[in-house]
């Protein structure tokens, strides 16, 4: 299998494109080029990420694995420049509000369930 040499490709997200997507591809000796994923819209980075497993490796650089077809790994590394970047999103994936965000016009039995007085 002939594997490319490894190199830094620069990218900004979320950007200004007219028509956001995300895709991955790859070229194959026994098939040519591939297509794993491909994704359009504001969210098709967070799409992709979602389907991969992610690594950390230190505290910028992580291991994104995707699954191809035929079982294959394709192995990427994603070097972040705050925090977790866009994989820090994927944590939010569950996430739900609470039916009532703000108390208003409280009453003094709601401020005792939460602790507090009812004239603050």
């Amino acid at each position: 299998m002939r594997r490319d040499q490894e190199r830094w490709q620069r990218f900004n997200w979320p950007d200004e494109q007219w028509q956001p997507g995300a895709s991955l591809s790859w070229t194959s000796t026994q098939a040519m080029e591939r297509i794993l994923a491909d994704y359009r819209g504001s969210w098709s980075l967070i799409r992709l990420l979602e389907r991969a497993q992610v690594t950390p490796v230190d505290s910028s650089t992580f291991k994104v694995v995707w699954k191809a077809q035929d079982g294959l790994p394709l192995n990427y590394l994603l070097r972040v420049e705050q925090g977790k970047g866009p994989l820090a999103l994927l944590e939010l994936k569950n996430f739900r509000l609470p039916g009532q965000v703000f108390l208003t016009g409280r009453s003094m039995k709601d401020a005792e369930e939460y602790g507090e007085d009812a004239d603050e």
